[in-house]
């Protein structure tokens, strides 16, 4: 799969924001049963933070797969808990190396890591610092740091399965 257009991230962010309430809870079931896993991920890493903070990432996590879901054009095959898991991993041993690096370097370890999906990456990245548009929700750095780590993680998961 090529990746998520700028085009459907930002529409789809637009969309869910004004989703109708008994709409948006079926379509989280929906999501819940096809990505179990990732839904648990997210539930169990988050579960320290905030309550801001866990709503924030599970609105994050649901608004994620459906950017996914409408650029492959169909469902995006259920994602298993070890591929989570070594992704998880991936990223936490990068994120560790770079905690004592120079800034600059920072920066270019960002622009490298949002390269499969930078439209995503910039809606994730918004997300943990708090300038998506419509988020009253001010998270703490290490919040935000937390929660970058999991979306780029869930971004990941679903980038390697809505690849042909």
């Amino acid at each position: 799969m090529s990746m998520v257009s700028e085009e459907i991230v930002e529409g789809t962010w637009r969309e869910v924001a004004v989703i109708a309430p008994k709409l948006a809870q079926s379509e989280m079931y929906r999501f819940a049963r096809r990505q179990r896993e990732l839904l648990v991920f997210v539930t169990a890493m988050t579960n320290a933070l905030s309550s801001d903070a866990r709503e924030l990432a599970t609105y994050a996590l649901f608004v994620i797969y459906r950017m996914f879901e409408k650029s492959s054009g169909s469902t995006v095959r259920k994602i298993r808990r070890r591929e989570i898991a070594a992704a998880f991993e991936v990223n936490q041993e990068q994120f560790e190396r770079l905690a004592t690096s120079h800034p600059r370097f920072l920066q270019r370890a960002a622009v490298v890591a949002g390269e499969d999906e930078p439209y995503v990456m910039r809606y994730v990245t918004d997300v943990a610092v708090g300038d998506e548009p419509d988020c009253q929700i001010h998270l703490t750095e290490q919040e935000a740091g937390e929660l970058f780590l999991y979306l780029k993680t869930v971004v990941d998961c679903l980038h390697a399965a809505a690849a042909p």
